[in-house]
């Protein structure tokens, strides 16, 4: 928040820190920030204050007469108060007024002002000074007619939705406030909600995506667009809204009175016009399926919709968005989708960077560059079932409150001392009872010397410092010490010997060892913030997820897994006769709402090269057919393919998955419509079915597709299709968990996954036998993957599989033969 404002006003915030210190007060009010601006004397704020007759010692006597000086000094960072939070909230409506991008020392008064109801106003009042006089005076120093009072910050709703304000959240006007946060990669979907809202027809918008992936950051953006005024004219006298259903239904006994202040709050909206709203999770509280029944408040949201007296913004998750788009249902007639995806690494970075502030503030620590490219990496590598950012904001919340547990802590070295008191004490005490007071005596003196440290030392915990850093501060300013005194006396010795040119070089000696003092002294930080590093990130998530430590790689690559040397003759190459590969892909989809994906040729392409290689590949070139614009229509030959296939099938998918509310796994095809996947798209169940029909000795399936580790998943059953896959033979390889999206980098010419599965194919492994074995697959593609941050993969398969190969080895080298020669 802070970095808007100029350098006089942080300044004021820094000095109204030290006001409370310095009073031992435990939190930062408004009377602090009050003291503060006098006390920097010579901005706006001070010259205003100081023309009514106010100064600081005077203003400081009136403060320790409201607010008595405490008893004990506040240890670490002080908060502020809720009023003074306020207060500063209302310097930036204040600024914002007055047309500035940045806040002075004359908007926080104003907002002290404004605010009203603090300590600082209260000794204002006291004084005899009317706030209205000193926004007079501030005005006149600003050259404006007038300066924003109270009511002139507060957001401007329409006078219709004042009765139901309280549920109502005006984000145009928060969207000034939050100016300082911006939002990061979300450009697109921005562009598109005000593309959706703009439009004659189907004017309202819903954004598709998982929880924490960012869809209010969407909301807030749109918000910010439309107060900044950079939209067409039709959204520019617009409000958007956000209803607060969570606080609504809290605030009522039962499911009747929701309702009816519900009907009451959509009633308002339709009339009040020029309204956007914005509701989160409305499922969870409306039934917005297809058949509403008459009356009902659900009824009412329909009928307003459809005759355009409110637009509406939705937020809902995928499974719910399929669930109630079904065809011509009202969601689908009135509502365009909007997918919000899961943020990249490098957008997750910049996203907690700019929220690093906020969390520095609230706990009072310093969080480093390196501890949050170390969340945002770590938890999209080991945490599979959340979405970034959300995961890595709430690792490094973690962190910080970790941070400040840790300073309630006493640390090791003040435990120690106290040992070594004790230790002291009960030596001097045994010395006193056998008359040995010489000795008794020395070790009396120690116990003090060490009790003083203690007190040295505490105070420094206390104050949010390193023990060993401050004392090794200290040691190094008095080994400066000594050496200048030394010098100062070398300088006065040779002037007594009249050696003036040693005087002279013992002068600059001690001018260079003062100047060093100062730089160290200045150095020192009377109230250091404790920080959040790189390796309690890895702690915290060790201790959360309970992965051990040594297992969570952060940058470096993690040691590879010995590969598992087949034995004697059990490994080999599928039988090329009567072995085929089916390598099945959707790059191009018709729905716009459906990103293409044109890694999936380049992966069948340089998948079948791999396969049907004739120096290394494990299967005839004949008997690799390639589908890299699969469809409906390819189904019959792929049956016929996989029922010649006697002894190793293999099956390989590239494309979009996706997860119905059924559960089940569906595979993207080129025609598949967002939002109806269940009859669009290709059901993992009829892969899965060919696979089981065939004839095939050894079953292998690989799929690179979001959530493709469902098909892991439905092997677990028992019975049913679900488990009449596990049978021998049979092995499955994923690109990602049940609930993971899988990576395909714009530009790369391969997807994530299949990138991994053709480095081990092409450059093979160092004594990995002469063939790689599908045992080998695993955790040679988990590792390379997890190297670059990219998700891990899954397997299931069963024992009798693991020897198969799919090719020959690259690197491996045919042992030479014995040529020595004996009689």
């Amino acid at each position: 928040m802070f970095e808007r404002f100029t350098d006089r006003a942080q300044r004021v915030i820094v000095m109204s820190q030290e006001e409370a210190r310095s009073l031992r007060h435990r939190q930062i009010g408004t009377e602090h920030l009050l003291l503060a601006m006098l006390r920097e004397g010579e901005g706006v704020a001070a010259t205003s204050l100081q023309a009514h007759g106010f100064d600081y010692d005077r203003t400081r006597a009136d403060v320790t007469e409201v607010n008595p000086r405490g008893e004990e000094e506040p240890p670490g960072h002080i908060p502020f108060t809720p009023r003074a939070k306020t207060a500063i909230e209302m310097s930036l409506r204040a600024a914002l007024a007055l047309g500035k991008t940045h806040v002075g020392t004359e908007h926080l008064l104003l907002g002290v002002l404004n605010e009203g109801g603090g300590v600082a106003a209260s000794i204002i009042t006291r004084a005899g000074v009317e706030p209205d006089a000193i926004r007079g005076t501030v005005a006149k120093r600003l050259g404006v007619s007038e300066v924003p009072t109270a009511a002139d910050t507060e957001s401007a709703m329409p006078a219709a939705l004042r009765d139901v304000e309280p549920y109502l959240r005006d984000l145009n006007h928060s969207s000034h406030l939050d100016a300082a946060a911006p939002v990061i990669g979300r450009e697109a979907e921005i562009d598109r909600t005000i593309r959706v809202l703009l439009r004659r027809s189907r004017c309202n918008a819903v954004l598709v995506g998982e929880r924490g992936v960012g869809k209010s950051a969407v909301v807030d953006g749109v918000a910010a667009t439309m107060a900044t005024g950079s939209v067409p004219p039709a959204l520019r006298t617009r409000y958007l809204v956000d209803v607060d259903l969570d606080r609504l239904a809290a605030d009522t006994a039962d499911r009747s009175g929701f309702d009816t202040r519900l009907r009451q709050i959509l009633e308002a909206l339709g009339n009040a016009g020029e309204v956007v709203v914005h509701i989160e999770d409305a499922d969870r509280h409306l039934d917005l399926g297809p058949n509403p029944a008459p009356g009902t408040v659900a009824a009412l949201f329909w009928s307003l919709v459809a005759r355009r007296r409110i637009q509406v913004i939705l937020s809902m998750s995928p499974p719910v968005h399929r669930r109630l788009a079904a065809p011509d249902s009202h969601m689908d007639r009135h509502f365009v989708p909007i997918p919000v995806p899961e943020p990249s690494v490098m957008e997750s970075v910049e996203i907690l960077t700019s929220l690093r502030r906020g969390h520095e503030d609230h706990h009072g620590v310093t969080i480093t560059d390196a501890a949050i490219q170390a969340a945002v990496r770590l938890t999209d590598r080991y945490v599979d079932d959340r979405f970034l950012p959300a995961k890595a904001v709430d690792l490094i919340d973690d962190c910080c409150a970790q941070v400040g547990l840790g300073r309630l802590r006493r640390p090791r070295e003040l435990v120690e001392l106290d040992a070594e008191i004790i230790r002291l004490r009960t030596d001097k005490e045994a010395l006193i009872e056998a008359q040995d007071f010489a000795r008794a005596a020395v070790l009396r003196e120690k116990e003090k010397e060490a009790i003083t440290r203690r007190a040295q030392w505490e105070r420094i915990w206390e104050g949010g410092q390193s023990i060993p850093m401050v004392t090794a501060q200290r040691r190094e300013l008095d080994e400066l010490d000594s050496r200048i005194a030394q010098a100062r006396e070398t300088k006065e010795t040779a002037i007594e010997a009249q050696d003036f040119e040693s005087a002279a070089v013992a002068r600059d000696v001690e001018k260079a060892l003062i100047v060093a003092r100062e730089r160290v002294a200045q150095g020192q930080t009377t109230y250091a913030r404790p920080v959040v590093t790189e390796e309690l990130v890895v702690e915290v998530l060790a201790a959360t997820t309970g992965i051990p430590p040594t297992e969570i790689h952060v940058t470096e690559e993690p040691p590879m897994p010995a590969p598992t040397v087949a034995t004697g003759s059990r490994a080999r190459l599928p039988v090329r006769s009567a072995s085929s590969a089916i390598l099945l892909g959707t790059a191009g989809y018709t729905d716009p709402g459906i990103p293409d994906i044109p890694g999936v040729v380049n992966n069948i392409t340089d998948l079948a090269a791999r396969l049907a290689d004739p120096e290394n590949g494990g299967f005839d070139p004949a008997r690799v057919h390639t589908f890299p614009g699969f469809g409906w229509e390819t189904v019959p030959e792929i049956l016929e393919v996989a029922e010649a296939a006697t002894d190793t099938l293999l099956m390989y998918f590239a494309g979009h998955g996706f997860v119905e509310p059924d559960g089940e796994l569906y595979l993207g095809l080129t025609g598949t419509v967002a939002g109806r996947a269940r009859h669009t798209a290709w059901p993992y169940d009829r892969l899965r079915g060919i696979m089981r029909d065939s004839p095939a000795a050894n079953k292998l399936v690989v799929l690179d597709c979001c959530y493709a580790g469902r098909a892991i998943d439905t092997l677990s059953g028992d019975s049913g299709l679900s488990g009449q896959l596990d049978v021998s033979g049979s092995y499955v390889l994923t690109a990602t968990s049940a609930t993971r999206l899988a990576h395909a980098p714009h530009g790369d010419r391969n997807s994530a996954f299949t990138a991994a599965l053709l480095h081990l194919l092409r450059q093979g492994l160092d004594d990995g036998g002469e063939f790689l074995r599908v045992a080998q697959l695993f955790p040679h593609v988990s590792a390379y993957l997890a190297a670059r941050g990219k998700p891990a993969p899954q397997q299931r398969g069963t024992d009798t599989v693991g020897d198969l190969a799919l090719s020959r080895n690259p690197r491996w080298k045919r042992p030479s033969p014995d040529t020595s020669l004996t009689d």
